[in-house]
């Protein structure tokens, strides 16, 4: 899933690559993401109580496949319900 995002967000994909062959440690991330919400940031665990979690270089693999699970499916998951909303509504579930 990782090697998804240098099609997605090739800036975003080289970023986390150039994480998994140097120290994170002094980037200070932890497991937790800022989403800006219609104006109003909100603070998203990547995995339970994320934002006390500190990113290291002992689980940085788990950090990369979080983060891209996140940009890849769930901040995108209303905007795909809404669009498979619309679409089913043309044509149904069972002729699809």
């Amino acid at each position: 899933m990782f090697t998804d995002l240098e099609d997605y967000d090739n800036e975003f994909y080289k970023g986390l690559e150039w994480m998994i062959s140097n120290d994170v440690e002094p980037m200070m991330n932890v497991f937790a993401v800022e989403q800006d919400l219609f104006g109003i940031m909100k603070e998203i665990n990547l995995i339970p109580n994320g934002s006390t979690v500190a990113v290291t270089n002992e689980n940085k693999l788990k950090y990369i496949e979080a983060i891209s699970m996140f940009k890849m499916y769930t901040e995108v998951s209303e905007q795909t319900n809404a669009f498979l909303e619309g679409f089913y509504e043309i044509i149904p579930k069972d002729l699809a």
